[in-house]
């Protein structure tokens, strides 16, 4: 069954982010991953005002299933992308489902 990671960033750094995206995508795609939505921004249709930082953006990234999200997330194509990812963009931990 497929499973999604779901992420909302902000981005401080450009050139850090854009690091991140050139390791991150290659990585996932070694695990059957596509991206249905990258660096999108939101139209909030119904919430609270501020849940959703000024210039937040989201990527959704499909994976087979959950097994794969752990295998990306733990593989050495994507350990090396952490520290682009924490100093590109502030945004909460990756959330799967």
């Amino acid at each position: 069954m497929p499973a999604y990671v779901i992420s909302i960033a902000t981005v401080a750094d450009h050139e850090a982010w854009e690091r991140y995206r050139a390791i991150a995508g290659p990585a996932a795609a070694q695990f059957g991953a596509r991206y249905l939505a990258r660096g999108a921004v939101p139209e909030v249709v119904e919430a609270t005002a501020g849940e959703l930082p000024p210039g937040a953006t989201v990527t959704v990234i499909e994976f087979p299933d959950r097994d794969a999200i752990h295998a990306w997330y733990a593989s050495d194509g994507y350990a090396g992308s952490e520290d682009q990812r924490t100093g590109g963009a502030t945004a909460p931990p990756l959330r799967h489902g």
